[in-house]
Formats: C-alpha cells, structure tokens, sequence
C-alpha cells in the first residue's frame, strides 16, 4: 500500500529578507517592489486618473469659451437699435424676441443674467411688472453671491406687491432676508416688505413678528424712517 503524501506549496520568497538598512530605507524598498508587483494595476490607476484629469481640462477650456462667445454675442446684440433704452412697443417685442433666441443658443448661467437683466428692464417699461419679477426670482436661484441673490429677490418683492402678488412678494422678501447676512438697513427695508406682505395677506400675527424683528435690529443706521414706515403702515392697517 502507498500512503498519501501531502504536497507542500513552496513559500513565497521574500525579496526583502535580511535586508540590512535603516527603517526609512526599507520603506522605500518595500514601495518599489510592491510598484514592480503591481506594475499593471499601478499603469491603469494612472492611465485613468491622466484621462480624467485631461477630460476636466477640457471641460473647463470649453466653459470658458463657451463663456467668451456668449460676452462677445451678447455685446453684439446690445448694438441692435431694437434693444435702445426708448425703443416703442413694437421694437421691444423683436427685443424680447432676440433675447430669448440669445438664450436658447447660450445656457450658461452667466448669459443668462446678463440677457434676463436687459429683458426685466423692457418688461419694466412694458408695464409687464410680474413677468419682470418672475425673470428676476428666476436669476436669483442662479446668481453667485448672496448679495446678488438678496438684490434680485428684493426686486422681485417689490413688483409683486406692487401687482397684489402678496404671496409671491413675501416668498421673494424671505428669500432675499435669508440671503442678508448683517443686520443692517438692507435687511430692515427687506424685512418691511416681507411683513407688509404678510399683514395684507392677512396673516397678522407673522406680519407683527417679521416688523417686531425689523424694529429691534440696533446694528443698523438710518432706519429711524423705517421704524415711522411701519409704525404707521400698521396705525393705517388697523393693527
């Protein structure tokens, strides 16, 4: 009878066995061979992180000249005379026409501002003050600062509750609150509007609290006109 034998694997042989030198040194040995063992996993990381590296490269070259075209159409629709500050009716509906076409082509957000501020100025003068707050709430989710964002919101504000949109007026006077980082004046002109809006939507008692907020702001100047403003607006609303 034979009896079974059990084959032994050889051991992996250790390249770095008795290897003399300094810890340090050891570490950098132990990293190159692990490279040259490793060498077709280390060529496919690289492989992939050049690739992805060129691939946003040339992502950002083409935003940027994607941008530079948008500057350098729209400065070129600026000249059309249907876009003159004192065109008539029928000129700014071509103008508003071209912009809309200028948008369609270009959809970065920068060409977006830059063409919606121009269309809110035509509708201002269109009497179409909705529409106009409509474009600007629109830029204000896209601007790139918060000072932007409160500017085009409070806006926004105005012409709503200048149409009775209260609702919507004291949606964009929250927003552009939100976006005010100082107690300042800025703020308390803003927090006026959105507690205007709120008493005449007959929600008195968040109105009371939105001026009660603008009242006690200390940081800021020159509202001692705006205390009186809503003083008297509340005297005029019964409240």
């Amino acid at each position: 009878m034979h009896r079974n034998r059990t084959v032994r694997e050889p051991e992996a042989v250790n390249p770095l066995r008795g290897f003399e030198g300094n810890r340090f040194e050891k570490a950098v040995a132990s990293f190159f061979y692990w490279l040259r063992s490793n060498s077709r996993t280390v060529l496919i990381v690289l492989a992939a992180l050049v690739i992805g590296g060129l691939g946003a490269l040339g992502f950002f070259i083409y935003r940027d000249q994607v941008e530079r075209k948008s500057l350098h159409e729209f400065e070129a629709l600026m000249k059309n005379p249907v876009m003159a500050p004192n065109s008539g009716p029928e000129a700014q509906k071509i103008a508003l026409e071209k912009l809309s076409k200028y948008e369609q082509q270009f959809t970065n957000d920068h060409a977006k501002i830059r063409s919606s501020l121009r269309r809110i100025d035509i509708l201002v003068r269109a009497g179409e003050k909705e529409k106009a707050a409509e474009a600007l709430m629109d830029i204000a989710m896209i601007a790139d600062s918060p000072e932007l964002q409160a500017l085009f919101a409070y806006r926004a504000g105005t012409y709503f509750e200048e149409k009775e949109k209260y609702a919507r007026a004291e949606s964009a006077y929250s927003m552009a609150a939100s976006k005010i980082q100082d107690e300042n004046a800025v703020l308390a002109l803003t927090l006026f509007g959105q507690g205007r809006s709120l008493i005449l939507l007959g929600k008195d008692r968040e109105g009371k609290e939105v001026l009660k907020r603008m009242m006690e702001i200390k940081e800021a100047e020159n509202i001692a006109d705006l205390r009186i403003a809503a003083t008297a607006f509340l005297i005029q609303h019964g409240k």
